[in-house]
């Protein structure tokens, strides 16, 4: 369970991530955050896309809690546009009963994705043919 600090109800602040184990060859990383139980886990019509973030150089290996887009820039991370049409973290606030939320690490074996701001398709189409190895992480709210 994700706590409420995360949440669009709570803080609405970011989660510390990590990962490791990424292939020698990777170039950059894919970070995608995404709810596919919209907009109710017995009536599964489609998914939400909360998190959407992209160009993560090979060296990161976490995003801290309550990371906000500056600090990103910093790294020349890119934020792409989720659900409210904006490049932000959107928490959790599921309208009906327990979501699951996929945190999805892609390694890819290119340097950087050539567009900004990007909706999640947009990034998934980018990376097609350059997908090292990907992980995933689920949390319910």
């Amino acid at each position: 369970m994700m706590p409420a600090m995360v949440s669009g109800k709570g803080g609405n602040i970011s989660p510390e991530l990590h990962w490791n184990n990424i292939p020698k060859e990777t170039q950059s990383l894919v970070l995608l955050m995404t709810d596919y139980d919209g907009p109710a886990p017995f009536l599964k019509l489609n998914t939400v896309s909360h998190w959407v973030v992209y160009n993560i150089p090979a060296y990161v290996q976490e995003l801290p809690a309550g990371i906000d887009s500056l600090k990103l820039a910093e790294e020349e991370i890119q934020l792409g546009i989720n659900y409210t049409k904006y490049g932000v973290y959107a928490g959790p606030k599921p309208p009906v009963g327990i979501h699951r939320y996929f945190f999805r690490i892609y390694a890819l074996s290119i340097p950087r994705l050539k567009f900004t701001h990007m909706q999640k398709q947009e990034v998934l189409d980018s990376m097609k043919g350059n997908i090292l190895a990907y992980g995933e992480l689920i949390g319910k709210y």
